[in-house]
């Protein structure tokens, strides 16, 4: 009896041994995050015809996002984020995730934001396919050409290479944008796609003081015949080129202060008054523990014609994103761990007047939660 009693006992530890492996070896491969942001927008609009309009309205903003180990040089990667449905009276964008708070309270929608898989081909070079986020660097962030929750759907690769003081990097991005052929037409559309090149590089000036520059082509096929989900001007080419700077400073322990500019022209246009953008801008600090903070400003003037405005920044001017100039402020507070509150307000002018009027105005206050 004691045998049997022994041997029972000798069973379930190597049972429970072999599940606590397993179960270690599953979690370790498994890495899970996410972030969840609650909003509040006020909007003045000045409409056509000597109209305004404000518009208040809340919105959440929800992602969630698992990462597994495939093996030692691969892993997919998947995310899920609200649907977006815009900014107050604005058609959701295609690059928004803010979810508006209507419909009496009825259910919100959770949609694929991110599936994609990486490899790591060698050492500094990551391919990344499937629907994956932003490959190009952009000078401070900034969204003029590429709003923030955009992601792509194609091919990219990644190179990048640490050479003491100077640091170089290669971004290069093939990418579905609207597929319109189709078996049920005689005649099918040319699908719309992007080819798009980075090269740049980072340089130390000491320990303090940081230069980066990037230059980019972007060239969109077929975006002269005007369709849905993102659509350009009837006969206008698409072909961007981008040129971005970056200077950041770390002259006081945790206030690092940023300046950039960025410039873009569609080559593709011939109205040497509407193809070309540009933005410049500063911040001051970083969110790196409970009581720190930072502070943002940047100036931009964006023709009709200089980038696609369906990808371009969905905040500013009602999600258009372009025939504008104006201003963007803003700063945060990390209040509590891995809390940010916010503010930040748009002042935009319509160049040509536009579609909505001269005059837009944005207020909004964030409050991000991450984990």
């Amino acid at each position: 009896m004691k045998n049997i009693i022994r041997m029972s006992l000798v069973a379930g530890a190597v049972v429970t041994s072999v599940a606590a492996q397993a179960q270690t070896s599953w979690t370790d491969k498994i890495t899970l995050g996410g972030d969840l942001r609650a909003r509040y927008n006020r909007t003045y609009s000045e409409q056509v015809a000597g109209k305004s309009e404000i518009v208040n309205n809340d919105q959440i903003r929800a992602r969630l996002s698992l990462s597994a180990k495939v093996n030692d040089t691969m892993t997919a990667n998947f995310r899920l984020a609200t649907t977006g449905t815009g900014t107050g009276a604005t058609a959701a964008s295609r690059g928004t995730s803010n979810e508006t708070l209507d419909g009496a309270g009825d259910k919100k929608g959770f949609d694929l934001d991110l599936a994609y898989g990486d490899w790591r081909v060698m050492q500094g070079l990551v391919v990344s396919v499937g629907k994956a986020p932003n490959p190009f660097w952009s000078a401070g962030k900034n969204e003029m050409i590429w709003d923030a929750d955009l992601t792509f759907e194609g091919l990219s690769a990644k190179w990048s290479a640490d050479m003491d003081m100077i640091k170089p990097f290669v971004n290069l991005s093939y990418d579905w944008i609207d597929q319109r052929e189709t078996a049920a037409t005689a005649t099918d559309a040319p699908n719309v796609m992007l080819l798009g090149a980075q090269a740049g590089a980072s340089m130390g000036f000491g320990e303090k003081m940081k230069g980066t520059l990037g230059v980019a082509y972007h060239s969109f096929n077929s975006m002269d015949t005007p369709a849905a989900p993102v659509v350009g001007a009837a006969g206008l080419s698409y072909w961007l080129l981008d040129v971005g700077g970056e200077l950041a400073i770390d002259m006081v322990n945790n206030m690092p202060v940023s300046v950039f500019g960025d410039w873009v022209q569609n080559q593709g246009s011939n109205d040497k008054h509407e193809k070309t953008g540009w933005i410049v801008g500063a911040s001051v600090g970083q969110f790196n523990g409970v009581g720190t903070w930072q502070a943002w400003y940047n100036y931009r003037e964006v023709g009709g014609q200089a980038v696609v405005a369906g990808l371009a920044d969905s905040d500013t001017a009602g999600g258009a994103g372009v025939d504008l100039r104006g201003h963007q402020l803003g700063g945060g507070y990390m209040a509590w761990e891995n809390t940010v509150v916010g503010l930040n307000y748009y002042g935009d002018h319509f160049v040509n007047g536009g579609s909505t009027g001269g005059l837009y105005q944005r207020w909004i206050a964030d409050v991000s939660w991450k984990f």
